[in-house]
């Protein structure tokens, strides 16, 4: 089946960095794609058939420069239905939080979690946020120009405090993914996937947060990873709700020929490097992954060349990483796509399993009904009755 275009108002090509976390689905049917149209506002589309229309765009916050959504469901044993959503503000470079409630899709407050001075134009400008399993919310923003945050929200996001910097010294454009904790004695622990540049290349390690101590600790160096430079996505995080553990996923390898490699993470001190996705691949340039919590199985895919046109493909392991399947396409035609945006966990809610495919040529937006993965609800069995979610 062909691509269908999502957005066509031109997305600016700033707007797009480290994070995929921009795609939710609630159901089999019900998605929402979060992003900043040509003016730089954020907006969402929705659609209700699995993919096949998107909706008119519905604007949730001005003048924005990065976006990070958490949905509920994807912190292990929460059953919510709330999308949380941190912004960068580039104009008054200011970090926001705000919501939308998936049941009714109203659009909550908008909360300053931070408040820099001046405003910033320059790339690079990032925010990640995640939700703990105790309920606590944590965002990290930073930009170039030393201004740079961690907070936490008690509350469900209407306060925010900050707390103890993730940042190694002054190194602002450093990488950072939240996720939750991986079997964490404090349900309200949390951690994060850490990229230091400080040395050209992206030296890779996991950061654990001790919400009571308000300290963060780190992993030794899980790789070095080369970056030439044209890496949009180089790193991309789920977590495995069965036993809590994290897949990463990181482009790595010299600026032509690249890797991609993955490693199960449980906390700091469990590393396990798992088989390569593929191997000695030319101008690979964009990374994300997705896993279906009722199977643990995992998909990663990935876009190739910044110059050439080239197809999203994609594999799946349905053993944690030991063994990849063939590879698969998902995009019906070859465009020069700059970013990929997948929902990193799909539960027995269902959902669909595919990208939002950003091409940079035309700054449309594009989605393959046909060539997504549709994963079905599945039934829940409780002692005296059944439960459908």
């Amino acid at each position: 089946m062909a691509d269908i275009t999502i957005i066509t108002d031109g997305i600016g090509s700033g707007e797009f960095g480290g994070e995929n976390r921009r795609v939710v689905w609630v159901s089999d049917t019900v998605g929402y794609y979060f992003y900043n149209d040509s003016g730089g506002d954020v907006n969402y589309t929705k659609t209700t058939d699995a993919g096949a229309a998107w909706g008119t765009p519905v604007e949730f916050h001005s003048l924005a420069g990065d976006i990070s959504c958490w949905y509920d469901r994807w912190t292990p044993g929460d059953t919510g239905d709330f999308i949380h959503v941190a912004i960068f503000r580039y104009t008054g470079n200011d970090v926001y939080y705000t919501s939308l409630d998936t049941s009714d899709d109203t659009i909550g407050s908008e909360i300053v979690v931070q408040s820099f001075s001046g405003n910033r134009s320059a790339n690079p400008y990032r925010v990640s946020i995640t939700k703990a399993k105790g309920g606590n919310l944590y965002v990290h923003g930073f930009d170039t120009t030393n201004s740079h945050t961690f907070e936490r929200s008690t509350d469900g996001g209407d306060s925010w405090a900050a707390r103890a910097t993730i940042l190694d010294a002054s190194q602002n454009v450093d990488e950072v993914i939240l996720i939750p904790g991986s079997n964490a004695a404090d349900d309200q622990d949390i951690q994060a996937i850490y990229g230091d540049v400080s040395g050209g290349d992206v030296v890779v390690t996991l950061k654990a947060y001790d919400d009571s101590a308000n300290s963060w600790s780190e992993s030794s160096t899980i790789v070095t990873a080369e970056n030439g430079g044209d890496i949009f996505q180089q790193m991309a995080v789920t977590i495995r709700h069965s036993d809590e553990h994290l897949l990463l996923v990181v482009v790595d390898d010299a600026a032509t020929v690249r890797d991609i490699r993955v490693w199960d993470l449980n906390g700091t001190g469990s590393i396990t490097e798992k088989t390569a996705v593929i191997s000695n691949v030319n101008l690979l340039r964009t990374v994300s992954i997705s896993i279906d919590q009722n199977t643990d199985d995992v998909y990663i895919f990935w876009g190739r060349s910044p110059t050439t046109t080239d197809p999203v493909v994609y594999k799946k392991s349905d053993d944690g990483g030991g063994t990849w399947g063939s590879q698969q396409a998902y995009s019906e035609t070859d465009r020069l796509y700059r970013a990929i945006d997948v929902p990193i966990s799909v539960d027995n809610q269902g959902g669909v399993i595919g990208p939002c495919m950003w091409e940079d040529a035309a700054e449309d937006v594009w989605f393959n009904v046909g060539n997504a993965i549709t994963i079905a609800a599945v039934a829940v069995s409780k002692p005296g009755h059944v439960m459908f979610f």
